[in-house]
């Protein structure tokens, strides 16, 4: 609880050599011990990264796997291990470490194992998720490693249908920064997970906006898949959100409209005839934020500026 308080206290806390023997907790036969060492751990590791580093120059990764399997009686112990492995993949600098001594592999290995036990383990399923967001944030190598388990895409759609919230808002960031690499692109798009992922974006603001993000993520990667979200009805999932008062999403599904408007044949018609796109634009042309303003503008003008001068005419 003290290392949770402020950087002070995890500074003090660290320069009276607070993690060796921490490191001897963690290896203790007893659960409760090993939990509490973790809990600690996890707070002191927390947007710190000379702590972090501290505690990878002391084996921490070694004694952390021996925990990292799921029983019914290591829940408490795994999701307090999951949390320091998430905060030590936060920055980056350790994805090495993390990736040569089997983390990586692991972490995927139980999220599959996983999936499938319902309901979802919320106190688990969320750091470990977490983590492999961060580490897929980072070079593409560590996404292609953990892509080599054939059955994490399946697992991730699995969890994309959760009743688990955090579930579906988690497994969207991961896979948003596993699309870096065009082969998830496509397994995405072209895949059973794409239904899932259209499936959010009416969901509440923060699952909302990790959904846009991903599809804008997918959609710049050419017009080939761009074509296909707007064949698998994406605008008419994403133009009602232009609605919205928040200015994030609002800059997000402008993009997206953009792309689909531009990139595919019949996306221009689309956004017009079925989805009402033009009054939802026009609405936007006065928006108290000028960078939504100038959005909005460029689509009414750059691809409907002919309709606009004929309602003017008329």
């Amino acid at each position: 609880n003290l290392a949770g308080d402020s950087a002070e206290c995890r500074q003090l806390l660290q320069a009276q050599g607070i993690i060796p023997p921490l490191m001897q907790l963690l290896q203790s036969p007893n659960k409760s011990v090993v939990q509490s060492a973790a809990f600690a751990l996890s707070n002191l590791a927390k947007e710190s990264t000379d702590i972090c580093s501290e505690m990878i120059k002391a084996s921490v990764i070694q004694h952390l796997l021996p925990h990292l399997s799921f029983s019914t009686e290591n829940v408490s112990v795994l999701a307090e291990v999951s949390w320091v492995l998430t905060y030590l993949a936060t920055s980056g600098l350790f994805l090495e470490e993390l990736s040569t001594q089997g983390v990586i592999t692991k972490i995927v290995s139980l999220l599959v194992s996983l999936s499938d036990i319902q309901p979802h383990e919320p106190q688990i399923v969320t750091p470990l998720l977490r983590c492999l967001g961060n580490i897929c944030s980072g070079p593409d190598k560590y996404t292609l490693e953990a892509k080599q388990n054939a059955e994490l895409l399946p697992s991730l759609c699995k969890f994309l249908s959760s009743d688990l919230r955090h579930a579906r808002k988690e497994t969207l960031w991961v896979l948003s920064n596993m699309t870096g690499d065009i082969d998830v692109c496509k397994e995405v798009t072209f895949g059973p997970i794409l239904s899932h992922v259209l499936e959010q974006v009416p969901a509440a603001f923060d699952i909302k906006s990790e959904a846009l993000y991903l599809l804008c993520n997918l959609a710049c990667h050419g017009e080939d898949i761009c074509t296909h979200l707007v064949e698998s009805k994406m605008l008419q999932v994403v133009v009602p959100v232009l609605k919205t008062h928040d200015v994030e999403v609002l800059n997000l599904a402008l993009a997206l409209c953009e792309m689909a408007i531009r990139m595919t044949p019949n996306g221009k018609n689309i956004f017009e005839k079925e989805c009402e796109g033009m009054a939802k634009l026009e609405a936007l042309e006065y928006h108290s934020n000028e960078a939504i303003r100038t959005a909005a503008n460029h689509i009414l003008d750059m691809y409907y500026g002919d309709k606009e001068e004929e309602v003017k005419m008329t």
